[in-house]
């Protein structure tokens, strides 16, 4: 079960994936980053979209492998502006992170906005929901999941019961709350109503097989 849960998280997680941009000029750009890099009325040297590659470089067209990991996007700018000043008078260079490298935290499930949310500290799970706008009714709740980032699956509350002790617990107790970081997800686990007609089909198909079975095999 916990595998399935994994499997259908990770494929509603790349349903709320957007953009994120940076525009701090402070930003140190990391690997994994996704970056703009815009030279103003010169197409050719603009690039959008770039991920920053793991050994911390992007290919620039003309140029090859640039280092830009490790760098703030104001330092890259000035770097490429010494670089294209040999073929371009007074560039102007402006550089933008498109999207953060882990630093999207997941709140998915029955809460009132499900989504990403950047995060650049742990919070705890109180906080995590509040990001997500709460849930939506605490009543229906069977069961609160956290994925972090290597994948593992930590239950918070694994039924409905747990879940109230969760939201009952009194301020002290709520130090006990697990953090969640950049890149993990916590899910709220809702149970979806339950298909009669689908139900009904397997049923009757179930029937007439141990039918066949009984008069026509054993």
């Amino acid at each position: 079960m916990k595998h399935l849960s994994v499997v259908i998280i990770s494929a509603i997680v790349l349903l709320f994936s957007g953009n994120i941009t940076a525009q701090s000029s402070d930003y140190i750009i990391k690997r994994g980053d996704v970056i703009d890099i815009l030279v103003m009325d010169h197409d050719e040297f603009t690039i959008t979209g770039i991920n920053v590659l793991p050994d911390g470089t992007v290919q620039y067209p003309g140029f090859g492998s640039v280092v830009v990991a490790g760098m703030a996007t104001q330092q890259l700018s000035d770097t490429l502006q010494t670089i294209l000043e040999r073929y371009i008078v007074q560039p102007i260079i402006s550089v933008f992170v498109r999207r953060l490298h882990d630093q999207m935290l997941n709140v998915l499930g029955h809460v009132r906005r499900p989504g990403q949310y950047q995060v650049f500290e742990p919070i705890d799970l109180y906080a995590a929901l509040g990001r997500g706008g709460g849930i939506r009714d605490l009543r229906r709740v069977r069961g609160i999941y956290i994925i972090r980032s290597d994948q593992t699956v930590e239950e918070v509350a694994s039924n409905r019961f747990a879940v109230r002790r969760l939201f009952d617990k009194s301020g002290s107790d709520r130090q006990e709350v697990p953090l969640l970081y950049a890149g993990d997800t916590l899910y709220i686990h809702e149970p979806r109503d339950i298909n009669w007609g689908r139900l009904s089909f397997f049923a009757s198909l179930s029937t007439t097989v141990m039918y066949f079975l009984r008069y026509f095999v054993l």
